[in-house]
């Protein structure tokens, strides 16, 4: 954005890092969990450069312009946004065959997304699982809930609730965990493309903090681990004792019993 080389900026409450020209005016500052502002005075543009995984609008800034007669211009905003679409992911293992706290074949794992849109609006909003590892029929999520106002997109402020299932197979056992991503993605209401891994909550994954949206450690993957179900042995009696200097026949197997 081009202004004039002698603009006054009207720092928002809370910033740091004020920075000034050698004649005192303002050319530089940061907003905490935004991003920076800088100015330059040779080419008289205003540039702010986001933290790391910053989404929606930033702090709007305020300036005015005084020239070469003293005479200030009427305050100006400038506004930015990131637009940006955001998701997490919630597992529960469903113990449901047995009941014993160990996978079982049948036994199903239910996932639940919560979907969330930064900025601006958006639309077509789809979720798909794209980084299964369980060898059945990958999860398909279904829309539940959220769409507050009926309005077919996903607004600021909405969270739209997704659900899916999965059904454990023997091969999942066998490989001892089941674990899964998803994508949820769509377009602003100003044709911008947004998407978003998805982040888990679970304490056990990642950085162990469910987190909206872009940025550092926020696309956890979702993992279960299949604890492997303990074989349970009880002593087997024989009616004659085993003789080792003694040829016997049908001698019953020692784990007959075991289960």
């Amino acid at each position: 954005m081009s202004l004039p080389s002698k603009p006054l900026i009207l720092w928002p409450p809370g910033a740091t890092g004020l920075t000034y020209d050698s004649d005192g005016d303002l050319i530089g500052l940061t907003v905490s969990g935004e991003g920076t502002w800088s100015y330059a005075d040779g080419s008289g543009l205003l540039t702010f450069t986001p933290e790391t995984g910053f989404k929606g609008y930033a702090t709007t800034i305020d300036y005015t312009f005084e020239n070469a007669l003293g005479v200030t211009s009427n305050a100006a905003t400038v506004t930015v946004v990131y637009p940006a679409i955001g998701i997490l992911k919630t597992q529960t293992f469903n113990d449901d065959v047995s009941a014993d706290g160990y996978g079982q074949i049948g036994e199903t794992i239910s996932y639940s997304y919560n979907v969330r849109a930064y900025g601006d609006a958006v639309t077509g909003v789809s979720v798909t699982e794209t980084g299964f590892t369980g060898s059945g029929t990958t999860p398909t999520p279904t829309y539940q809930s959220g769409d507050t106002n009926t309005n077919n997109q996903l607004d600021p402020g909405e969270t739209w609730l997704y659900s899916a299932s999965y059904t454990l197979t023997t091969a999942d056992l066998a490989a001892g965990s089941v674990s899964n991503q998803a994508t949820a993605s769509g377009t602003t209401i100003f044709a911008t493309p947004v998407s978003d891994l998805s982040d888990s909550t679970h304490a056990t994954d990642g950085n162990g903090t469910g987190t909206y949206g872009p940025g550092t450690n926020n696309d956890d993957v979702t993992a279960l681990t299949l604890a492997d179900q303990p074989i349970d042995a009880v002593d087997s009696v024989l009616a004659t004792p085993i003789d080792a200097f003694t040829t016997q026949t049908n001698v019953a197997n020692v784990l007959s019993s075991s289960r």
